[in-house]
């Protein structure tokens, strides 16, 4: 495990650069180039960021992936958001409050 991880690793369930909801498959730790290809001011062999491999779980309308969208993914971890049992409730609270406002918008038809 990598100080630029977040504490992800395989199995855990994220949101990332890509929509949708993912499982974690790999974090790979990455060092800096000798080109410096990643960070110029950094000494070459210094850890960045980890970059995350993932596989969809459910599209962004909650649906099972199917079709033509990839099922597979990467980024960097400076992208990913770990979904926890508490981040879900959150979520839902504000959606069922989004769902009241709007309601209040469309009045009686």
């Amino acid at each position: 495990m990598s100080q630029f991880d977040k504490d992800l690793k395989p199995g855990d369930l994220i949101r990332s650069y890509h929509k949708g909801f993912w499982r974690v498959t790999a974090v790979e730790r990455r060092f800096n180039n000798q080109q410096g290809l990643f960070y110029e001011d950094l000494p070459v062999g210094a850890e960045i960021h980890s970059m995350i491999l993932y596989e969809l779980v459910l599209d962004s309308t909650f649906r099972a992936p199917s079709g033509k969208r990839p099922k597979h993914g990467s980024c960097d971890v400076g992208f990913c958001e770990k979904i926890t049992p508490e981040w879900v409730d959150v979520q839902a609270k504000k959606a069922a409050e989004g769902w009241a406002r709007l309601r209040g918008f469309a009045g009686d038809g």
